[in-house]
């Protein structure tokens, strides 16, 4: 009976260490749990986003969203349904900010309405905050992280770019995932907002994935973090739709 006891405790002490929200401030690169995957997206809600989490959600994998309030003429509250789908599908929702801009030119006042705005637009939305971040372009430098920091954001990057952004043909892109190691630990960074990205490559890097006998998990699982305490701040319901609900 000590034994298991022992054994009990031992385990939920473990439990415990694995499962510790990172602090405001960081910057993660890559995954830190092993045999997992971070497949994330950025620049949508689009207009191809909905049927990708369709894709993601038949194959069983989750994926992460950094989501923009408002870019090339799309509006995050016009399409508060597909927000709502993501999160509701178990995928992360984080931020992108309001308007893509880089945040390395701008000042604390600008990057203040640049977060702040996109935070308001989620609480109306979903009733969560996220804590988790990324800066347009990954661009960031001591003085835009310091000031995230005091905002209570944590910053994503990645560490394998599908080049999507950048014209890469969907095989193209294949090809870095197929040329990885074992246990690659990768955060991937791709977007939803492009036709080709939503409807082949992304569900392609989710049976990829399964194919390797990886784990496709959420930013914060990767990184060993609790769900859903590492990735939001629970700020309320989501309220109704009004005259606020505009770009």
């Amino acid at each position: 009976m000590k034994t298991s006891l022992l054994s009990a405790f031992v385990l939920a002490s473990i439990s415990l260490v694995a499962a510790a929200d990172l602090p405001y401030g960081t910057v993660v690169t890559e995954c830190s749990v092993p045999n997992t995957i971070a497949i994330s997206f950025d620049d949508g809600p689009s207009t191809w986003t909905s049927g990708l989490i369709d894709s993601l959600n038949a194959a069983n994998v989750k994926a992460t969203f950094f989501f923009v309030g408002t870019l090339n003429n799309n509006c995050l509250y016009d399409k508060a349904d597909v927000v709502k789908k993501a999160y509701e599908s178990g995928h992360q929702v984080a931020a992108h900010t309001w308007t893509h801009r880089d945040l390395t030119t701008i000042g604390a006042e600008a990057i203040f309405s640049e977060t702040v705005r996109m935070e308001i637009a989620l609480k109306k939305i979903l009733g969560i905050r996220p804590k988790w971040i990324r800066p347009p372009n990954g661009a960031y430098n001591n003085n835009t992280l310091a000031i995230l920091k005091a905002l209570n954001y944590k910053v994503a990057t990645w560490n394998l770019d599908s080049q999507d952004w950048n014209g890469a043909s969907v095989a193209s892109s294949e090809a870095k995932f197929t040329a990885l190691g074992s246990n690659p630990r990768v955060i991937t960074l791709a977007h939803d907002a492009l036709q080709a990205t939503a409807q082949q490559l992304g569900p392609w890097i989710a049976q990829w994935a399964k194919e390797r006998g990886l784990r496709a998990v959420t930013l914060s699982e990767c990184l060993g973090e609790t769900v859903p305490g590492g990735q939001y701040d629970i700020v309320g319901g989501a309220g109704p739709i009004d005259s606020t609900w505009k770009c």
